[in-house]
């Protein structure tokens, strides 16, 4: 280890975060960079004291890394919240909300998160002049999450989704992900109203 310049470090951790510190042997040996994010108990602390000097790796998330940290995290009821990693071309993370039987996809694109759930087909809607005139007046009210429409195989569906950063900490994320099912059952009663007026 000596020839190739390493040094021994002791450091004391969490026993759940040892396993995964033990993984990472290897790439710190090569010279990788590693994602280390504060507790979220820690989050306010850190960016209000001038006592602590902390620092983080701002590396983007991937989709694979954000749903392993938000798991080992645990910061969703997974009583009402399940998540589902999804392999493929563009891997994402289906976020079910157990309670309004709805399943949304987050994705990460670059410097972006994006989680969308579908709220229904704009066929379905009968005064969609009155609809979209209510929605495009208290989306501003939604917090963290906007309404729009969205075409999926040649249909449009209303859609509300958030963004947000990339390199955002995994308690911004959950706190979005919680949001959206909040802010689902607004949009909802929305469409409840019109319906019910026309």
């Amino acid at each position: 280890m000596k020839e190739r310049n390493l040094e021994k470090v002791e450091i004391y951790v969490p026993a759940h975060i040892k396993a995964r510190l033990k993984a990472s042997e290897v790439a710190m040996q090569e010279g990788a960079s590693f994602r280390l994010l504060p507790p979220v108990t820690f989050s306010r602390e850190i960016t209000s004291s001038k006592d602590l000097n902390f620092m983080t790796d701002v590396s983007p998330w991937t989709a694979s890394s954000l749903y392993e940290e938000l798991l080992a995290a645990d910061l969703l009821d997974q009583d009402s919240i399940t998540l589902k990693r999804v392999e493929g071309l563009n891997p994402s993370i289906e976020v079910t909300y157990d309670d309004l039987e709805r399943t949304a996809v987050m994705a990460v694109y670059g410097e972006q998160i994006l989680i969308s759930l579908l709220v229904c087909p704009t066929s379905d809607v009968v005064d969609k002049a009155a609809i979209n005139e209510k929605l495009l007046k208290a989306h501003k009210y939604l917090p963290l999450s906007t309404v729009g429409i969205t075409t999926i195989n040649g249909q449009d569906f209303y859609e509300l989704f958030g963004a947000l950063s990339s390199r955002s900490l995994v308690s911004s994320v959950a706190t979005e992900i919680m949001a959206l099912g909040e802010n689902y059952e607004e949009v909802v009663s929305a469409f409840v109203e019109i319906s019910d007026a026309a």
